[in-house]
């Protein structure tokens, strides 16, 4: 899913052409190799989960001869590709702090290539943090219930704290085509409305869902995820 999403930030946000995007990918797989050879990444730079991680990577391969001389020989490319990949992944960045920037990027995703699955005893879907924290710079750190709430500045943000809920859960992927894990389907609450949201009585809560369908079905459609109202609040209306 990053992969798709980094390509069309690329082009759709910042300019560049699909020549340009496809230089970049291809400098991640040689990042990529590196990595593997080196025994710190098994698969994809795209399956790392977090932005600290990225960051640690970046650091170790400066370590590496090998790469810093290749890196040097290609015009430091290889770093480019990978420094933009980062660009893309915090949420530092101003341009994916907008809403109707982060919009852009809102494509169907196929559920075969996100979420991913991790092998637990549940085999539970993993959910990309870092998806989730452009979602919610994408609401600009308000609760998307109600703007109005506010709950305290977080040490890792240095922003209101918000929390990522999905609207229509990871449990109900195997009825959907395209993946849910999507920014469309991704909405920042603040604690007490993500509660609400698991645990509030349904009469409670369908207005509530209502008002996120309305705001929310364009995007959805988007995303490639087609639900009628009474669709989506019957996804949508779960338990604990």
């Amino acid at each position: 899913m990053l992969k798709q999403y980094f390509r069309r930030y690329l082009i759709e946000v910042r300019g560049v052409s699909e020549r340009t995007a496809t230089h970049y990918n291809t400098s991640l797989r040689t990042v990529e190799r590196y990595l593997r050879e080196a025994g710190r990444l098994e698969g994809s730079i795209f399956e790392v989960e977090s932005l600290a991680e990225l960051l640690a990577l970046r650091t170790f391969l400066m370590t590496l001869p090998d790469f810093v001389a290749q890196d040097e020989k290609g015009n430091r490319m290889y770093t480019a590709g990978l420094n933009r990949y980062i660009e893309f992944a915090t949420d530092a960045d101003a341009a994916l702090a907008k809403p109707e920037v982060i919009q852009k990027l809102d494509i169907p995703v196929a559920a075969s290539v996100s979420p991913r699955k991790r092998q637990t005893a549940a085999s539970a879907w993993v959910r990309d943090r870092i998806i989730v924290q452009q979602a919610l710079a994408g609401a600009r750190f308000l609760c998307e219930v109600n703007p109005a709430h506010a709950t305290f500045i977080a040490e890792a943000s240095d922003r209101n704290y918000l929390e990522g809920h999905l609207l229509i859960p990871l449990s109900r992927q195997s009825a959907f085509v395209n993946s849910l894990d999507v920014y469309a389907n991704l909405v920042g609450l603040c604690p007490n409305c993500h509660r609400f949201l698991h645990f509030a009585r349904c009469v409670d809560r369908q207005p509530v869902l209502s008002a996120l369908y309305t705001a929310r079905a364009a995007r959805l459609h988007h995303s490639g995820i087609d639900l009628s109202h009474d669709d989506f609040l019957a996804a949508t209306m779960r338990s604990s």
